[in-house]
């Protein structure tokens, strides 16, 4: 999620085999309080209190955001993956991805139905990936 173009939010799944299929990790990260970021961060991130906000209660922001989460995991899983869809960061733009012990450069080209990353690479081939140490994306 971005404020002005500068990232305030986001969301990273991570998904591995399981026993009985697949299953996902799912993390979510609100920049609330923070004031200052690392030099190499300061034109890509940004917070709530340095747009202006105020956030009292970190406790409850995490509640409501936990409570909308698990409200929408009760939906069909289509309905889920479409959103994902619609509103995944960097979809189309070209980035160096490194994951399950390899790099690959190429473009983002949206997820499969199990929540894994698909990336074209310059070859033409669509790679998956259930996981990621990094997604740099290059400047526009």
């Amino acid at each position: 999620v971005r404020s002005h173009g500068r990232k305030i939010a986001g969301i990273l799944v991570e998904t591995t085999s399981a026993p009985n299929g697949h299953a996902a990790v799912v993390g979510i990260g609100v920049n609330v309080l923070q004031t200052r970021f690392p030099p190499d961060l300061q034109d890509l991130a940004t917070s709530i209190a340095l747009e202006g906000g105020t956030c009292e209660a970190v406790d409850v922001l995490a509640q409501l955001v936990a409570e909308r989460f698990f409200e929408l995991s009760d939906r069909e899983r289509e309905e889920i993956l479409r959103r994902w869809r619609r509103y995944m960061e960097g979809c189309g733009r070209r980035a160096t991805v490194t994951g399950e012990g390899r790099t690959i450069i190429g473009a983002v080209t949206g997820i499969d139905s199990t929540g894994a990353l698909l990336i074209t690479n310059d070859r033409g081939e669509t790679v998956t990936l259930h996981s990621a140490e990094s997604v740099r994306f290059e400047d526009n």
